[in-house]
């Protein structure tokens, strides 16, 4: 009995070993699988990098504008505008008022001449200065003649100049300007004097000239297909010899291109 006993025992603990290491054996495989996750917990998850949306491109910054770079616009913007050389011919004419050297006020003579235009400011840098700066080199002639048919003396006068001038548009992108000029150069007078029966007698000579004045000057285009223009004045002119002073009233008439 007692031999029976021991054998039951031992049967009992064999199958509770056997049934305790099955249960190890099975927690421990549901502890390896992976825990399940329902559709709101894996949208909640954070995405992988892979699955992340392409951060976009860092906004560029344009660099700054120097001012040789803004100056260099304005100017290849105003030679589209405005292509021309800057070159103008004219021919001059008006009323000459000649300080007069025999006592009394002024002596008044016909005036003509040539003048020669650049506008230089266009090669200076800005566009402020494309229409405000010009020079002239002038060359102008008024001849007096008084006294009789048979007594008479001639004064023939000469005008060499070079004067720049400084112009201030009448408006916004205008074909007229008001000008202010002064320069200078040299004024020839030769005289001679007639009697009729004695050779002629002539006197001549150079002296220093300042010349300064003001007036209107406008450059309409011919053409808006191409860049020929009017180019034309009205002016009151100052010419200073030496201690006489001489005043042109007149215009000129030309081209420019």
């Amino acid at each position: 009995m007692t031999m029976m006993m021991r054998r039951v025992a031992k049967c009992v603990l064999c199958v509770w070993a056997v049934t305790a290491a099955t249960g190890a054996f099975a927690q421990r495989s549901r502890e390896d699988e992976a825990i399940p996750y329902d559709e709101d917990e894996e949208e909640s998850r954070p995405s992988r990098p892979r699955d992340r949306p392409r951060r976009s491109e860092p906004t560029r910054i344009a660099p700054e504008e120097t001012d040789i770079e803004r100056e260099d616009r304005e100017r290849s913007l105003s030679e589209l505008d405005d292509p021309n050389t800057g070159l103008a011919g004219e021919v001059v004419s008006g009323a000459m008022l000649l300080d007069s050297s025999r006592g009394g006020l002024v002596e008044a003579g016909f005036m003509w001449g040539l003048r020669f235009t650049w506008e230089f400011g266009r090669v200076l840098p800005g566009a402020f200065f494309r229409e405000a700066l010009f020079a002239d080199a002038s060359w102008t002639y008024v001849g007096i003649r008084g006294g009789t048919q048979l007594v008479y003396g001639d004064s023939n006068y000469h005008y060499f100049t070079v004067a720049p001038a400084y112009a201030i548009q009448l408006w916004r992108d205008a074909d007229f300007s008001v000008f202010f000029q002064g320069g200078g150069g040299l004024a020839y007078q030769f005289s001679a004097f007639h009697n009729g029966t004695a050779p002629e007698v002539p006197v001549a000579g150079l002296k220093p000239l300042f010349q300064y004045g003001v007036g209107l000057r406008g450059r309409p285009l011919i053409s808006q297909d191409g860049n020929l223009r009017v180019s034309f004045r009205f002016e009151i002119t100052r010419f200073r010899r030496q201690y006489m002073d001489d005043t042109f009233l007149g215009g000129s008439v030309g081209l420019a291109y």
